[in-house]
């Protein structure tokens, strides 16, 4: 004979805590967003201030929409983001889907060092260049390479002021030189009217 046994299960509650709603705004009651030009009204560093609970996603969306939003109040279509310290963001107003750039690739592996190098993998059919495959770029103008984004915001700043090229210290074969890099058109590769839509909806 067989006896059936209940087996009681404690019921389990998930004391969760629900992630906070923040609203987009310019800094106000502690949280938002703050704009400052640096080296012109096209370029821009956005400074939030969030509460805590908040995902880094989220942080990273809400930091690009205010980099959108600024550059839509300014009359651009086009933006980009660069460097990122913390809750500081650079950001870039672009008046096409296009941009002036070094229009280089740099080899993966060496770009994840600690710290990382800047070694030339492809010149991408570059009409015009000084560099070849196996160079590594120490500096631009004065200043050493330290992300992908401070080189992007070195080469905007460049284009901003009207420069078709720029300085570079590299080390080719073991030895340091300096060649000056033409900047090519870059097609692509920035966030577009609809890119704004889609960070709107993710940041309400």
């Amino acid at each position: 004979m067989f006896r059936a046994f209940a087996i009681t299960l404690p019921l389990m509650f998930c004391a969760c805590a629900a992630a906070p709603t923040v609203p987009f705004q310019k800094l106000n009651d502690g949280h938002g967003y703050t704009i400052k030009e640096l080296s012109g009204p096209t370029h821009l560093l956005v400074q939030t201030q969030l509460p805590p609970g908040v995902s880094s996603e989220f942080a990273k969306n809400y930091a690009t929409r205010a980099i959108g939003e600024e550059c839509a109040q300014r009359g651009f279509s086009y933006f980009d983001e660069g460097r990122a310290d913390g809750q500081s963001v650079e950001g870039f107003c672009l008046s096409r889907e296009g941009k002036l750039a070094l229009a280089i690739t740099f080899a993966k592996p060496e770009l994840e060092q600690t710290p990382p190098r800047f070694v030339v993998e492809h010149l991408n059919e570059k009409s015009e260049t000084n560099l070849k495959p196996g160079d590594e770029v120490l500096q631009i103008g004065t200043q050493p390479l330290g992300s992908i984004a401070q080189v992007k915001g070195l080469v905007h700043r460049a284009a901003a002021e009207g420069r078709t090229a720029m300085s570079l210290v590299i080390v080719r074969e073991g030895k340091r030189m300096k060649v000056t890099e033409p900047l090519a058109e870059l097609s692509g590769g920035v966030y577009r009217p609809f890119d704004l839509e889609s960070l709107r909806a993710r940041t309400q």
